[in-house]
């Protein structure tokens, strides 16, 4: 709930003559309406109104954040009520988190769900099967659950992207249910079945004959060189109306608009992000700090991965000048730049924040 504060100076009476293209404030400017919220006090819930013109608020949506980047999807309850049930309770029990995605097959899916990244290849805990629920074409951008050939009624937590159309697959034993769409990061989504693959049946099992690799190296594959997916949560998304879409004519099919360095989830208070320290490049989660007052955020030192450079807006952390310096910063569908913190406890790498910019509509 923090930092719905940044959501609330939309409505505040923050009037400034400043004509240019951007607005600054300063955090204590609005200290007192952060304490309230920190005291327990909350605000109205978003509505769908919300959303500015042209953009669509996506309630409840599910997000994966993976080494990769992130993409984000909606949810078909109404279609696939059991389904939707049923993954929301693997996202719940964080059997998602720190899990891989295991198959990349060009030109027709990527498949996850399945498997953890440590030890690499080892099954999640799964649940009973789920009853097959198909009543939407498998289009591009629609998520599916992947299930046992010939067995219609075989899914349990594993579902699949199709990057293309695969129509196809509403004709087999009954058609595979889809259960929600892509509708943001499709461009990651192809990222991901752009990566090399490898053939790793013989170390790891049957189920890695097409596994996709971040990095190729001489030492073997271990859970360095995969798409680490660290956590999927569920929050809420704002998307340009422009931009959704699996993008029949393969296009992006969702890209969301601005992609920034992070995504601020006011359910799990936290956010994820690639961040430099030193030469090294990582991905941190930052949890919201309760032993502080005010917005400070601590880095999850049990979840932190090594990622690949591939151009990415990233963020920088110098520990010697205890700064963390933050590029750009989704929260609620609102984009805020040049996010200042300082480090206030080193034994928790926690930092709060001091300013940012309020970009532009």
């Amino acid at each position: 709930m923090l930092f719905c504060a940044l959501i609330f100076t939309d409505q505040m009476a923050l009037q400034t003559p400043d004509t240019s293209m951007t607005k600054n404030y300063r955090i204590s400017a609005f200290f007192p309406l952060i304490l309230l919220i920190v005291l327990g006090f909350s605000l109205p819930a978003r509505s769908q109104t919300d959303a500015g013109e042209g953009e669509t608020l996506y309630e409840d949506a599910v997000c994966v954040d993976s080494n990769v980047g992130e993409f984000c999807m909606e949810l078909y309850p109404e279609s696939a009520p059991e389904t939707v049930e049923n993954f929301l309770a693997y996202i719940s029990s964080g059997r998602y988190d720190d899990t891989i995605v295991h198959r990349s097959v060009p030109n027709f899916v990527i498949q996850a769900g399945g498997y953890l990244a440590n030890p690499l290849g080892t099954a999640i805990e799964k649940d009973p099967v789920v009853p097959n629920e198909f009543s939407r074409s498998n289009v591009r951008g629609t998520v599916a659950m992947a299930r046992l050939g010939g067995q219609v009624n075989s899914a349990t937590s594993e579902w699949f992207v199709n990057v293309v159309n695969n129509t196809q697959l509403d004709f087999v034993d009954g058609g595979f249910t889809v259960f929600a769409e892509v509708i943001s990061g499709m461009s990651v989504v192809d990222a991901i079945s752009n990566l090399p693959r490898s053939d790793q049946r013989g170390s790891l099992g049957g189920a890695f004959g097409e596994l996709p690799l971040t990095d190729q190296d001489s030492d073997g594959v271990d859970a360095d060189d995969v798409v680490l997916i660290n956590r999927v949560y569920v929050t809420d998304v704002i998307v340009n109306d422009s931009d959704i879409g699996g993008g029949d004519n393969g296009g992006d099919g969702g890209s969301g608009g601005v992609t920034t360095t992070a995504t601020y989830s006011t359910n799990s208070q936290s956010f994820s992000l690639p961040v430099y320290v030193g030469d090294s490049l990582y991905r941190v989660i930052m949890q919201l700090n309760s032993n502080f007052s005010g917005p400070v955020f601590r880095v999850d030192t049990t979840r932190i991965f090594s990622v690949t450079d591939k151009g990415q807006e990233t963020a920088t952390m110098d520990l010697d000048a205890g700064t963390l310096s933050i590029p750009s910063m989704t929260v609620n569908g609102k984009v805020y730049t040049d996010l200042q913190l300082e480090l206030v406890e080193y034994e928790t790498l926690s930092f709060r924040l001091t300013s940012f910019t309020r970009a532009a509509e």
